[in-house]
């Protein structure tokens, strides 16, 4: 038995599920769009565009102002729709910083990640989990996943970074994510020991607050910028005379392999 036996108004009710949720996955739901005729007629109805809206929080308001079907259909467009959703899922989620350096649109349109292991991302996981890198390698794809975007299981907006030296043949993989601590809110990473050469840069040891010494810095955001842009990068690496980190001239760290 499949679901397309089913009236049009119990189809209505099971693509209520189908409307991008957390994950803003916009891509897959214009998939959606492109099973049946059927399926499209349902899906660009006014009928379900109200059932979005109200998803969304929105239809209550917009209905007392306008109680209009002509004003609201247009108000209910998927172009407002789908701009809602974005801005709600990811211009409020993500830091300022990543909406310069990889675009509002970009941002919208990587490939998500299904990945949703707070203990993981933590490094809370067991050894076992931790030396064979959380099996990430089911989440990943193709090459087009190297930057990926994705929300865990604490509703905490993160970016996969999979990057490689290409002078030694060796992946990195890398977690930028977002944090809250009491009611401080900031951007900090996790990966491997000494393997997170975004992160590392912003290792600041000199300061003893849980926050700081692991919040992104500039140094970090700069070296985001040069891979998203394909510019070189180099190894991160210790240097105990000044118990710090620094990049290297050493290998040609990419996302474009």
């Amino acid at each position: 038995m499949t679901i397309n036996i089913l009236p049009n108004e119990l189809l209505e009710k099971i693509f209520i599920y189908f409307i991008p949720g957390i994950e803003c996955d916009i891509r897959e739901f214009r998939k959606y769009f492109f099973i049946s005729q059927r399926w499209t007629s349902i899906l660009i109805s006014f009928s379900f565009r109200c059932k979005y809206a109200k998803n969304l929080g929105i239809y209550k308001f917009f209905k007392k102002k306008y109680d209009s079907a002509f004003i609201l259909s247009s108000l209910f467009s998927y172009e407002n729709l789908i701009s809602i959703t974005c801005y709600n899922e990811i211009f409020m989620r993500f830091s300022p910083e990543f909406l310069d350096i990889i675009g509002y649109d970009n941002l919208i349109n990587l490939p998500i990640c299904k990945f949703k292991s707070s203990k993981c991302i933590n490094n809370m996981c067991s050894h076992r989990c931790y030396k064979n890198n959380h099996v990430l390698g089911r989440y990943v794809y193709d090459r087009e996943s190297n930057l990926m975007r994705g929300i865990d299981d604490l509703n905490r907006a993160y970016l996969l970074f999979i990057y490689k030296d290409i002078v030694q043949d060796k992946l990195y993989y890398e977690f930028i994510y977002h944090e809250t601590l009491g009611n401080e809110k900031f951007v900090t990473y996790s990966g491997k020991l000494n393997n997170t050469f975004i992160g590392m840069l912003s290792d600041n040891r000199l300061f003893t607050d849980p926050i700081f010494n692991r919040e992104l810095q500039l140094r970090s955001y700069n070296y985001i910028k040069r891979l998203v842009n394909n510019e070189h990068c180099g190894i991160v690496k210790y240097a105990p005379e000044s118990d710090n980190f620094y990049e290297s001239s050493e290998g040609d760290i990419t996302l474009y392999y």
